[in-house]
């Protein structure tokens, strides 16, 4: 069971709240093996292969990545989606597979431009936003959001002040799903 089934069955809605994972992060990113350099390079191994195992099982792609890139504009990027497109999924889709399966530095305003075009969305209005920061302060409000309540990392699902951390089967989440249902009756 997907996160789409999930969605499906429980007439789910998902908002994405935004979160600073490694914010510390250059433009131009850095390469994997120096941002683990301290680590061992078969603990490294096991943990790409135990990723890459999740991501198959997930039904996701999942490429050799090779450099890490910082995601702020590209929070930006879909933070613009969300409110003035109907293609959230869609530009959170492309982003994963730019990132996740194409190694593409999605903090670069021409590869977030390049995606707009792919997904024919308003490629004008989306250089606005990137180049403007129109999308800052609403990017700013979730970090702040994510730090008020301690998430520490990513995905992290909550409602009603609950919260499940990490990468979960989604009979984990359908558990969680029904709980929240359950209070919501009492």
């Amino acid at each position: 069971m997907s996160i789409e089934a999930l969605k499906q069955e429980f007439g789910l809605s998902i908002r994405f709240i935004h979160f600073p994972l490694h914010p510390e992060t250059p433009a131009e990113g850095v390469e994997m093996k120096a941002l683990f350099a301290n680590r061992n390079p078969d603990d490294m191994k096991a943990m790409g292969d135990h990723i890459r195992q999740l991501m198959e099982a997930s039904g996701l792609p999942y490429g050799k990545r090779t450099m890490t890139y910082n995601s702020r504009l590209a929070q930006e990027f879909a933070a613009w989606a969300e409110a003035e497109t109907d293609q959230v999924d869609a530009v959170h889709d492309a982003l994963f597979k730019a990132y996740f399966v194409d190694n593409r530095n999605i903090g670069a305003v021409n590869i977030l431009k390049e995606i707009a075009e792919d997904l024919e969305l308003d490629t004008a209005r989306a250089s606005e936003a990137l180049n403007h920061r129109l999308y800052s302060p609403q990017v700013n409000a979730d970090w702040q959001r994510a730090w008020e309540n301690g998430v520490t990392g990513v995905p992290t699902f909550t409602a009603k002040e609950l919260y499940v951390y990490g990468h979960q089967p989604p009979e984990i989440l359908g558990r969680f799903i029904r709980h929240l249902q359950t209070l919501s009756e009492v």
